[in-house]
């Protein structure tokens, strides 16, 4: 996260990625993946049961006593999973944060004077801070849905091509569309939390100035500069937040928009199977 004041053509180690912090807690990691993983299949075995209940209700077949066991089951096993999972999550993510900032700050106890007023002391307690609330928020949300969506993405191909390809392929056309969305957006917005970061350290230089400074500032009388200071830079992050939000307000209704656009496919093509036979009312 820092890097040493050496010299020009000095050799400098590359970054480690976001990932390579969850390595020491393998085990941890594991858990979480198998709980989103136990979770994400019974919730993909849950249309199945609808499904079968459907074609035994046409069929005249219909056992609500059996329907309702396998629906009280599949809601204890997802409760089961969501609870443990959420438990797992908060313990992993508040024990990476916990380590990282005895790490980082045994790091800092190091260093000498100079390289302290060089580093910034605003930027370091932005990595004391923000920083590590960012990687708390990747180990208890992101990390974990990012393997689960896979899944569920993955699953849900399978079982639709399973049912009928042909249905399942002119769904599918509409993955391309909502990933081209995702990387378009998410690219500006990288570039937005960049700047956002960089003025979350202007706002932790400039507090800090006016606490350390105070005595200073009312002996000059510069309150005054030291506000506009302040409010300029409060403006500017303002003004980001609004910008992120701007770019998500766009996602959201290309995502809406698109799913509406693939269940209008699923009911028209898959009422046409079903008309023609070749597919199921309940599939």
């Amino acid at each position: 996260m820092f890097r040493s004041g050496k010299k020009a053509g000095a050799e400098v180690k590359k970054e480690a990625g976001l990932f390579s912090v969850l390595v020491p807690y393998g085990g941890f990691v594991t858990l979480l993946v198998i709980m989103s993983l136990g979770g994400s299949s019974i919730n993909l075995l849950i249309p199945k049961i609808i499904a079968r209940a459907i074609d035994a209700f046409s069929a005249n077949s219909f056992n609500a006593g059996t329907i309702i066991t396998e629906f009280l089951a599949a809601a204890t096993g997802v409760f089961v999973f969501t609870f443990l999972q959420g438990v797992l999550q908060t313990s992993t993510a508040e024990r990476v944060a916990k380590d990282l900032r005895n790490k980082l700050a045994d790091k800092i106890s190091d260093q000498s004077y100079s390289f302290i007023l060089n580093s910034n002391p605003a930027k370091l307690l932005t990595n004391l801070t923000s920083d590590m609330d960012s990687v708390k928020m990747f180990v208890s949300q992101a990390f974990v849905n990012i393997i689960s969506s896979l899944f569920v993405i993955i699953g849900a191909a399978v079982l639709m091509i399973m049912i009928n390809w042909k249905l399942a392929v002119a769904v599918m056309l509409i993955v391309p569309v909502i990933s081209a969305a995702f990387y378009v957006v998410f690219r500006k917005v990288r570039v937005i939390f960049r700047k956002s970061r960089e003025v979350i350290d202007a706002l932790n230089r400039i507090i800090n100035e006016s606490i350390l400074g105070s005595a200073l500032i009312r002996v000059l009388n510069s309150r005054q500069p030291e506000c506009r200071k302040f409010l300029e830079k409060n403006i500017e992050s303002r003004d980001l937040g609004l910008s992120i939000v701007k770019l998500f307000s766009v996602l959201i209704p290309v995502i809406m928009f698109t799913s509406n656009i693939a269940v209008v496919t699923i009911l028209a093509l898959g009422g046409h199977f079903v008309v023609t036979g070749s597919l199921t009312l309940g599939n």
